[in-house]
């Protein structure tokens, strides 16, 4: 049916239908032109009628997908119709979404191409509940894994460090006794972390008082051959000396983590700074504790990659990692009632800032599996 014959009445109808949809519905030129912009494309892209009409549609996609749309627009121009194609698109106020957009061509009276019609529909929170679905099946993967590596991994680390201990019997050098101890003390931190970590099991050991700055130690001792093999500058400012209540395996797993990850994203003669500091909680001003940064001037971290960069399995290292240090990182921290946070610039470096109470609200003290909460004569809130 010719539209110089649909009536006055079906056309307003028509026309109020459109603009009342829950989707986004644009019609554009040829040359990618919005000419018409309902108010679902003002809900979900952000931008009035005003503003998008006569904008190239160019206006909503993400930067990093330039040739998405002179496809798209190639195709109608062949009179290719696209349906349920689900790409990404950017709001106004700089927010990715995730869409099912169908794209119409649209012709004249003479049958001739003039423009396209795009509906657009919001999936992202199914996006979501899908990638959530996902995680979890992982992670139930993991912890199956997990259990079969706690069991299997047993015997040849009781094996290595029996035969730790008849080397420290014999009458060595004190440098080699000192080596193995070393590895006696990274021994025992491998089988707790399997124990604890990758089982996914809140810790049963008994917290302790330990010397942050003293751990930093520890771990960049650890590292040292890795920080010379990148001849990584390493500047220190103790600050605090103070001692925490924490399981100091774990708060030692945290800092690995975080120096390892520095000194692997800086070029060779990179600049690391660690700082361990008194401080106050943020939210809270009178829950003492003890701040750490740890400041790379390496590559930085991309904006897309910032909100999922405590996600599990999620890794900037591409084939490198796992994707589990950062997250086991941030369950610890939480456990503990601190805070962990980052701030990073593409380029220029990245600091992370990791807030620690000097005793935790509550601690689980199970070691004999009784449970006992001891709390502190101030409310301790989460948060640096």
């Amino acid at each position: 049916m010719k539209s110089k014959n649909i009536p006055q009445n079906v056309r307003s109808e028509l026309a109020s239908i459109v603009e009342s949809s829950d989707d986004a519905i644009i019609s554009k030129s040829l040359d990618g032109i919005i000419t018409s912009w309902n108010r679902g494309a003002e809900r979900l892209y952000g931008y009035t009628s005003e503003e998008a009409v006569g904008q190239h549609i160019s206006l909503i996609a993400p930067p990093d997908l330039p040739d998405e749309i002179p496809n798209i627009m190639e195709k109608l121009r062949r009179g290719e119709r696209i349906e349920h194609y689900e790409t990404v698109r950017i709001t106004k106020a700089g927010r990715l979404v995730n869409i099912s957009l169908t794209v119409s061509p649209v012709r004249g009276r003479d049958g001739n191409l003039i423009g396209a019609s795009a509906i657009g529909r919001d999936i992202t929170d199914a996006r979501r509940a899908e990638a959530a679905l996902r995680l979890t099946e992982r992670l139930a993967s993991v912890g199956r894994l997990a259990a079969t590596i706690t069991h299997e991994i047993n015997n040849p680390l009781e094996a290595i460090g029996n035969v730790l201990y008849l080397l420290s019997q014999d009458h060595l050098s004190e440098k080699n006794q000192d080596l193995i101890h070393l590895a006696q003390e990274e021994l025992n931190r491998v089988a707790q972390i399997v124990r604890q970590t990758l089982s996914f099991n809140r810790a049963s050991t008994f917290p302790s008082e330990f010397v942050v700055k003293d751990a930093v130690e520890d771990v960049l001792e650890m590292y040292q051959p890795r920080i010379l093999g990148h001849r990584v500058n390493v500047s220190k400012r103790y600050e605090y000396d103070g001692k925490i209540l924490a399981h100091a395996v774990e708060i030692r797993q945290v800092l690995a983590n975080l120096i390892r990850n520095a000194v692997e994203a800086m070029h060779p003669s990179g600049e690391l700074l660690v700082k361990v500091s008194k401080a106050v909680s943020w939210r809270n001003l009178k829950v003492p504790g003890v701040r750490l940064l740890v400041v790379d001037n390496g590559s930085g971290i991309s904006a897309r990659a910032r909100d999922q960069m405590f996600s599990p399995f999620f890794s900037t290292k591409e084939d490198q990692g796992t994707g589990l240090g950062l997250w086991v990182s941030k369950q610890i921290i939480d456990r503990h009632g601190g805070t962990i946070r980052f701030r990073s610039k593409k380029g220029i470096g990245t600091c992370f800032s990791v807030f620690l109470p000097l005793r935790p609200p509550s601690t689980r003290l199970g070691g004999n599996g009784e449970d006992v909460s001891i709390p502190l004569r101030q409310t301790m809130l989460q948060g640096a």
